[in-house]
């Protein structure tokens, strides 16, 4: 089964983003990291979800970019898209044993 990883990554201000990324649904998360290793030393959230279909997770991209445009010209101002990316997943192990801080 392939599953494909897609991301939008969105600079601007963390709660705006936070509370659009919730408004899209359909399963996209928000995380924010403080170091891109593209982008470099700046705090970018991202909107991040998981296909198992290249189409659907193309479609359901594109959808949630225009969404979040929609949103920052609809009183979230402070977000920018800056990135879509999806990237199929060829190899992911969990390990239990692996601490969370």
């Amino acid at each position: 089964m392939n599953d494909f990883e897609c991301h939008i990554t969105i600079k601007g201000q963390r709660e705006q983003i936070k509370k659009a990324v919730e408004l899209l649904g359909n399963g996209w998360t928000f995380s924010c990291i403080d170091g891109d290793p593209v982008y470099g030393d700046k705090i970018l959230c991202y909107a991040t979800n998981h296909f198992s279909s290249e189409d659907v997770a193309k479609s359901l991209v594109v959808s949630a970019v225009n969404e979040l445009n929609w949103l920052k010209c609809h009183g979230f101002s402070d977000l920018d898209v800056m990135r879509a990316k999806i990237e199929e997943v060829v190899f992911d192990v969990r390990y239990d044993n692996a601490t969370k801080d």
